[in-house]
């Protein structure tokens, strides 16, 4: 059997983008029964809407980097996984960023993921931070949080 560490992350994508209130609070232009939830750098710099390419707006979360420490148990496969989720914002300040992060975090802090094979034992939030990034010459504001998932073979 393979890691969890790929059904996971589509675990995670699933929740968010299929949040409800992440849904409400930054529907994609191109399908408002999604939250904008990308793969990490694979975020579409325009998306056709009505036959009309529309710009992707802001904010919006991309799943990102993630590590996995096998962590096997009585013959039972098991992952200690992190995974980091990068929000980005175009408004000044941190409130937007911080009303995203919340809803992130309702929906992903202590859910019982469905990661077939496997069993979650935990996905909890264990750093968060929000910076100005000026890397991309525009002024955007960064927002860095970390999930831990515990898992375990069924």
């Amino acid at each position: 059997m393979a890691t969890s560490e790929l059904p996971t992350y589509q675990a995670i994508f699933q929740v968010l983008q299929n949040d409800d209130p992440l849904i409400l609070f930054m529907p994609r232009p191109d399908n408002e029964n999604a939250a904008r939830v990308f793969d990490l750098n694979a975020v579409p710099k325009t998306v056709r809407v009505d036959g009309e390419d529309v710009v992707m707006p802001f904010p919006y979360l991309e799943l990102g980097e993630a590590t996995r420490v096998p962590k096997n148990v009585f013959r039972a496969r098991g992952d200690d996984i992190t995974l980091t989720i990068h929000g980005w914002s175009s408004k000044k300040g941190k409130e937007e960023l911080e009303i995203v992060h919340d809803l992130v975090d309702d929906a992903l802090n202590w859910e019982d993921l469905v990661i077939p094979g496997y069993k979650c034992l935990n996905c909890e939030c264990e750093f968060s931070q929000i910076l100005p990034d000026d890397s991309t010459g525009i002024h955007l504001m960064h927002s860095v949080d970390r999930y831990r998932i515990w898992t375990r073979e069924v």
